[in-house]
């Protein structure tokens, strides 16, 4: 079974990209955004998720747009609860109905009947 790669979180992206690469410092970051240091050190050590107020600062001074960065942590957050989540509903929706879930057999169910 392959594993789906989870998507990079926004504030592993910002240390990447901004920090990082263009030599900028955390502090002046924050000064920047008008936040308090330790709200963009638990984004950029993925303590905390990204919230639309942020996403609206860092459009504003990082030139990304708002949208894109929501985007972002919605791509993250999704993917890293379905690796997580074990979840086999018994009902499904069809044609408007919820009606019982048909279990699939399996591979090797099926050739044992087969093979019968």
């Amino acid at each position: 079974m392959t594993t789906k790669r989870i998507p990079t979180h926004p504030g592993r992206f910002i240390q990447r990209v901004y920090l990082d690469e263009l030599d900028v410092s955390a502090s002046d970051l924050a000064n920047a955004l008008e936040i308090n240091k330790a709200t963009l050190s638990r984004l950029l050590n993925e303590k905390a998720d990204l919230s639309p107020t942020l996403a609206l600062k860092l459009g504003e001074v990082l030139g990304r747009s708002p949208q894109s960065w929501m985007n972002m942590q919605a791509n993250h957050s999704l993917a890293k609860i379905e690796a997580d989540l074990k979840f086999s509903p018994q009902m499904v929706l069809k044609n408007g109905v919820l009606t019982a879930k048909r279990k699939r057999k399996s591979a090797i169910s099926t050739k044992k009947t087969e093979a019968a």
